[in-house]
């Protein structure tokens, strides 16, 4: 009896099964038309409404990861309540709209700091924008409601592959800098264009006249000459520009040439020589500016010049001493005079490190590094970015008496011009502006002044104001021993 029993349950149990089985399989294609018959419906009645509905819809957009919309409301209040259509917006959207409104930004930012004057200032729309170089600065809400619509700046900026965009930076000062661009004022703007224009409309005649322009170098030219000859350079014909160069930079040195080409509007063509993409012409145009610089007026016309010159200092490489001696030459002879010296701020860094390569030669680019650095420690408004500067690792074995003798007298007459401004002024670590400054253990004021460092440099100043033959060494090294005492 069990077993029957038992045999009727399973029986069941298969019954049951089947049932639920079945009923779950059309519940599915149950699903699956109702599915598809109202995705058909919807369609065909949205089709309809657009043609024959009186109502008029709504279309937003959601932001992606905001709880924002934008809404293009179109004849939004007409009769009858509109109908609302959600559409996102899609990433690339998105973006653009992003990259317009800090462009917009960018541009109110521009014309309030410039009072409306775009192409004078170096911001632009790239600027706020995040690149792998660099990310937005933050900067404080405007009221833009007057400011004009967007103008692009700096449309002529180029990329160079395997480098950072070149772009302008912010700075204390409010300068702007570039290390590819030449910026000329108006008056070199001038001369400039009025050398290209004569070389543009007498090509021909100073192409003639050029072999009798160069055939001797060493003697006086007239006005005219110098304005054929700057012509020549201001043009593209680089062969022609090689050849000129040479003449030009030994005519430089009697100073009534100097004078001439100076109001020929020679100075004005230097700078984009400089910076020209042959090397030749870059180390030639050097030479130039080393002969014109010894002229006062020259020199107080040399800006554009020696920001090119710094420029080209601090892109030389290590592998080619002689270009960065032609450069260091040229700059030595500007930094006679203070006019410029500020514009070689930037390059303190590089001629410091100089000093620990070695190069003490009289043509060797450590000595000539030297040289530019004592004739800006000659101005007390230089002191204190020079101290601020990063400071050669071995400035303490520069100081001994097995060095050469020019060496020795050039670095003990750095460090007492430095040490003795710094002790008139009162110069103290806080005092050491910002701007291009070292780390603090790094600087030169504390490899001059640092606890660790001044009882050794004191020894060994000692040692020479005692022992050294020359009597200007000695000279030197009291004077900083005087400077570094209490």
């Amino acid at each position: 009896m069990s077993l029957v029993n038992l045999n009727l349950n399973l029986n069941t149990d298969r019954a049951i099964n089947k049932i639920a089985f079945c009923s779950a399989v059309v519940a599915g294609f149950a699903y699956v038309g109702y599915s598809v018959c109202r995705t058909a419906f919807s369609r065909r009645r949205r089709g309809r409404g657009n043609d024959d509905s009186p109502h008029r819809s709504v279309f937003l957009r959601r932001l992606s990861q905001t709880t924002q919309t934008d809404g293009l409301l179109g004849d939004f209040f007409t009769d009858g309540p509109p109908k609302i259509v959600l559409r996102p917006k899609s990433v690339q959207e998105r973006i653009r709209d992003l990259n317009m409104q800090a462009r917009q930004f960018a541009s109110a930012v521009t014309a309030i700091q410039t009072n409306a004057n775009y192409k004078m200032n170096g911001v632009s729309g790239r600027s706020l924008q995040v690149t792998p170089w660099g990310s937005p600065r933050l900067l404080s809400p405007v009221d833009v409601h007057h400011i004009p619509e967007y103008i692009e700046a700096d449309r002529d900026q180029h990329y160079s592959p395997g480098h950072s965009p070149n772009r302008y930076r912010w700075s204390r000062t409010g300068s702007l800098k570039s290390s590819n661009k030449v910026i000329l004022d108006v008056g070199e703007n001038t001369k400039l264009k009025e050398c290209e224009q004569l070389w543009d409309a007498e090509k021909d005649s100073i192409t003639q006249k050029l072999p009798d322009l160069l055939s001797d170098s060493h003697r006086e030219i007239s006005l005219q000459e110098a304005q054929y000859l700057a012509a020549v350079l201001a043009s593209n014909e680089t062969p022609l520009i090689l050849g000129t160069l040479t003449i030009v930079a030994n005519l430089a040195v009697f100073s009534v040439n100097q004078d001439k080409f100076r109001e020929a509007g020679l100075i004005a063509v230097l700078p984009k020589l400089v910076l020209h993409s042959n090397r030749q012409i870059k180390q030639k145009t050097c030479l130039v500016v080393t002969n014109m610089a010894m002229n006062e007026k020259n020199n107080n016309e040399m800006r554009s010049v020696t920001i090119s010159l710094v420029s080209l200092f601090r892109t030389a490489s290590l592998a080619d001493p002689a270009l960065i001696t032609s450069a260091l030459l040229a700059l030595v002879n500007i930094s006679v005079m203070s006019s410029w010296q500020k514009e070689i701020k930037t390059s303190l860094h590089k001629c410091y490190s100089l000093l620990d390569e070695g190069h003490w030669n009289s043509d060797g680019f450590s000595f000539q590094s030297l040289r530019l650095l004592i004739n800006l420690s000659c101005n007390e408004e230089m002191v204190p970015s020079l101290l601020a500067a990063q400071a050669p690792s071995k400035l303490i074995y520069m100081v001994d008496i097995s060095m050469p003798e020019e060496v020795v007298l050039r670095v003990l007459t750095l460090l007492a011009n430095l040490a003795s401004v710094t002790k008139r002024l009162n110069i103290d670590p806080l005092h050491l502006p910002a701007e291009n400054k070292a780390a603090a253990p790094d600087t030169m004021y504390a490899a001059v002044f640092g606890l660790s460092m001044v009882e050794r440099l004191k020894k060994k100043v000692r040692s020479l104001s005692e022992r050294h033959a020359n009597s200007d060494v000695c000279l030197q090294a009291r004077r900083l021993l005087d400077a570094l005492s209490d």
